[in-house]
């Protein structure tokens, strides 16, 4: 018998050919050999190799480290979105996380608090939701994908985050820097997120106040040993503590000048007259964030100093609109130095 011409193997030949062990030219809708002989052409069913099953062919033959490593890579947590969006934070967004010139606020955000949240997911879930609301305001033709992004990396967040807070009153957990940087974040997303909702009847924002209340008791009892400790977010806490005033500080100690800033911060008493809408706590509020609309460059508070004192004047009582006269100059761009209030009638 004569020996078979080598060819190559045709995987996906008709019928007749694969029966009689010869080379197939897989012409459609008939092959060459079946048109030379007359005879009709026919094809198998056309049937795709899935993924599946070489996964498992894979797996078998693989060593038990191939296979956990497999098994890793199918289930990283970060998916080319969150990466995106990480690097989105790391190179915009940290840049406007703070207005100190201090280059280690600066390198805090964009080394140590990444690395901080590698290691905790709830802070890393922050992170990105932060960071995906950040780029959203940048660019409006992808804010409706990234709005559902960042509510589902905040969704998550605030599980690991409300898990961490049961660890620490509940199981007497220490409180970390970890969980004190995710209150003040989380309590900044909910800031920005006023931003995205103006063309909506205005609300106070009792929801941001009630967060800075929490923060305020998380703080209290951690402050300091934090700031003694060498935690990675001490610049943080550092540059915090420059910002006291000086007058303050010649006629009480740290500790009682720190309790005075919180309570002054965000007093409970004045949280229920807010919710009450009692017209001079609305003032109060109104002036707060007339001042702080001299910040620029934080994105989260972008537009929100004006938004909410127009917000404000829009529900006091006439009989208080006078008071209203400087946060609204300020606000809309127009200079009046605070000594005019004494004229304001």
């Amino acid at each position: 018998m004569p020996p078979r011409l080598n060819h190559r193997k045709s995987s996906k030949g008709c019928i007749r050919c694969k029966k009689r062990k010869v080379k197939c030219d897989e012409s459609h809708p008939e092959c060459r050999r079946c048109l030379q002989h007359g005879v009709s052409c026919e094809y198998p069913p056309f049937q795709p190799r899935r993924w599946a099953s070489a996964k498992r062919a894979m797996a078998h033959h693989a060593s038990p480290d191939t296979s956990e490593r497999l098994q890793c890579i199918g289930s990283s947590f970060m998916k080319i979105t969150d990466v995106l969006l990480m690097h989105h934070y790391v190179t915009e967004t940290t840049g406007t996380m703070s207005s100190s010139l201090d280059p280690t606020v600066k390198e805090m955000w964009c080394i140590a608090v990444p690395q901080m949240a590698f290691e905790e997911h709830g802070l890393l879930h922050t992170l990105l939701a932060i960071a995906a609301a950040h780029r959203a305001t940048l660019i409006p033709s992808e804010s409706v994908r990234l709005h559902i992004i960042h509510q589902t990396h905040m969704d998550l967040a605030l599980q690991r985050h409300q898990m961490m807070v049961v660890d620490v009153s509940e199981n007497g957990a220490p409180i970390s820097d970890t969980l004190c940087l995710n209150s003040i974040l989380i309590s900044l997303y909910v800031l920005g997120l006023r931003s995205m909702k103006r063309d909506r009847p205005y609300e106070l924002p009792m929801q941001w106040l009630y967060l800075s209340r929490g923060i305020r008791v998380l703080m209290r009892q951690a402050f300091y040993r934090l700031l003694d400790s060498g935690t990675r977010i001490q610049p943080l806490l550092a540059a915090s503590a420059k910002m006291l005033p000086s007058e303050i500080e010649l006629n009480m100690s740290d500790e009682a000048l720190f309790d005075f800033l919180l309570e002054s911060a965000v007093p409970g008493r004045f949280i229920q007259l807010l919710s009450e809408k009692k017209p001079r706590a609305l003032v109060i509020l109104a002036y707060h964030f007339a001042l702080v609309h001299c910040v620029q460059n934080i994105w989260f508070l972008s537009g929100i100093p004006a938004q909410e004192v127009r917000g404000i004047n829009n529900i006091l009582p006439p009989k208080w609109k006078w008071a209203m006269t400087w946060p609204l100059r300020v606000t809309d761009g127009r200079k009046m130095d605070i000594g005019e209030l004494a004229t304001v009638n």
